[in-house]
């Protein structure tokens, strides 16, 4: 019984703290991979929302964000790219975009950040935009 009863409290245990350290709202809770390396990828647009209203159909069709393991990231879109560095902020639950030619850095929050999924957040003023994109295949 005593046997039982510490299992229990393992058990116990270990589901409160993989829930405790989820860094993301809408994240998995345990990944093998960093979360660098999960934002290292070429992202596609999904879908877009601004304020909660779906803006997807005012984006082009050729958009692609390319984020290296080196800290690069290339952002294509109406057959525009802007380059520049990202990285994390200290509680990795922000993206920082420094634009190679832009003296302001961009702020994005991380809502989800999964192998071949990531949800990212933007608010500038009361305009809140919200990118949901999908690696690209």
């Amino acid at each position: 019984m005593k046997r039982v009863f510490y299992l229990f409290l393992v058990v116990a245990f270990a589901s409160v703290s993989f829930t405790a350290c989820k860094k993301y709202e809408d994240g998995p809770a345990l990944s093998l991979r960093s979360k660098a390396e999960r934002v290292a990828n070429e992202w596609q647009l999904q879908k877009v929302t601004n304020n909660e209203v779906d803006v997807t159909d005012t984006y082009e069709d050729d958009f692609l964000w390319t984020f290296t393991k080196d800290g690069d990231y290339i952002k294509f879109e109406n057959a525009v790219s802007e380059n520049g560095t990202w990285e994390f902020n200290e509680e990795k639950t922000e993206l920082i975009l420094q634009e190679e030619n832009s003296p302001e850095p961009r702020f994005y929050g991380i809502l989800m950040l999964k192998e071949k999924e990531m949800t990212i957040q933007e608010t500038v003023n009361t305009s809140t935009t919200t990118f949901y994109l999908v690696a690209k295949e």
